[in-house]
């Protein structure tokens, strides 16, 4: 077999049980390459479900068996984060649970072999600093970051700083948008904020059609395309589970949200990709953007980068595709005159921190150059 790339992800994925035609040393590398995709354990519960894992080398089996046991771990540890978020916010707050941690609380396929680096909320915007000071006050903070960032946070994106727990290390993403209001292409939220369900432990989370578009913007609205197969896959899993009306619903809320473009794009990438199914009707439907030049250039620039970052599989073409998925991710999220001036002023403040240390920029406490200025006035 010739040499490992990422169309034997795809293929691995899309047809399981190719799984007997590898040998250890090719096992070897796709390990590495699912461990950095961050899709170890889900491969390992897709090869599981088609009683393949136990065919495979034992090595193998135990790299496998060893991620799906940290993801149970994790699937603990968001259930218990989430309880307790919403003891103290969900009474107070309306307050929504977004991507991979609805996943994980209403278990379904998609949440199969999930791992977390944090907890996404959404609230509204109008409620931001009370929810932030009330997490505040039971052991949630936030790094100290200085000036520029906060603003940077607070006045262009779409979430807060990330807060942590002090006591479980637990990392919370809260959002007020899907995303930056400075990208001219805010959302208005009451289209989502529509489309709810309530899991058994009471907790609110988007429906079906509206995560499925949420985890769309997120893969295509976006500068990081380090795990996009991970997305593609939680994409191709939450379509797979969609009804007729699911189908009619996602589309006319991407149309709704502005993301008409993004939605069939994702459409596209896992027909091309992954094999998905999709209903003649709203093949059609879809098929009337997806045939504009522009988007199916996007389209081929996506297939080019997924799974395609790690050395083993990159190449000059990937590293040029991912690089255009960087620009364009910033150029979306800020106009060209303040995408410009951020960078201008990361630079500017990454060199100043060289030459004069990196806490040139850390903020001074008020009350403390209140009290140095007094004693010196008193001398």
């Amino acid at each position: 077999m010739s040499k490992l790339g990422q169309q034997d992800l795809i293929r691995l994925f899309v047809m399981p049980h190719t799984a007997l035609e590898y040998n250890e040393t090719q096992w070897s590398s796709i390990v590495q390459l699912l461990r950095h995709e961050k899709l170890l354990a889900r491969y390992g519960h897709r090869l599981a479900d088609h009683h393949l894992l136990e065919e495979l080398p034992l090595s193998v089996q135990h790299h496998f068996n060893n991620a799906m046991d940290v993801t149970t771990r994790h699937i603990h540890q968001v259930h218990h984060t989430v309880k307790h978020i919403h003891r103290l916010l969900g009474e107070s707050y309306q307050m929504i649970v977004l991507k991979g941690a609805a996943y994980t609380l209403l278990g379904d396929a998609v949440s199969r072999g999930r791992i977390y680096s944090d907890i996404d909320i959404w609230v509204q915007q109008s409620d931001i600093a009370g929810a932030e000071q009330q997490l505040k006050l039971t052991g949630w903070f936030s790094d100290e970051i200085d000036d520029y960032d906060d603003r940077y946070y607070r006045e262009w994106a779409h979430e807060i700083p990330p807060m942590y727990h002090g006591g479980t290390g637990a990392v919370l993403d809260m959002h007020h948008n899907i995303v930056p209001p400075v990208s001219g292409r805010a959302v208005d939220v009451s289209f989502f904020t529509q489309h709810i369900e309530v899991t058994s432990s009471g907790v609110k989370v988007l429906s079906l059609p509206a995560r499925t578009l949420h985890s769309t913007i997120h893969l295509l609205f976006n500068e990081e395309c380090e795990y996009a197969l991970r997305d593609l896959t939680d994409l191709v899993l939450m379509f797979e589970q969609f009804s007729l009306d699911d189908w009619d619903g996602y589309l006319a809320l991407a149309e709704q949200t502005g993301f008409a473009r993004e939605g069939v794009m994702a459409i596209a990438l896992c027909q091309n990709m992954l094999s998905l199914s999709v209903p003649e009707a709203i093949a059609k439907q879809a098929g009337r953007i997806q045939k504009k030049v522009s988007t199916r250039a996007l389209v081929a620039v996506y297939q080019r980068i997924m799974a395609s970052s790690h050395p083993l599989v990159a190449n000059r073409i990937s590293k040029v595709c991912q690089r255009f998925i960087w620009l364009r991710g910033h150029y979306l999220k800020m106009p060209w005159t303040l995408l410009l001036y951020h960078m201008m002023m990361k630079a500017y403040r990454s060199t100043a921190q060289i030459v004069l240390g990196r806490h040139i920029f850390t903020k001074t406490d008020p009350e403390l150059l209140g009290t140095l200025k007094t004693g010196q006035d008193v001398k």
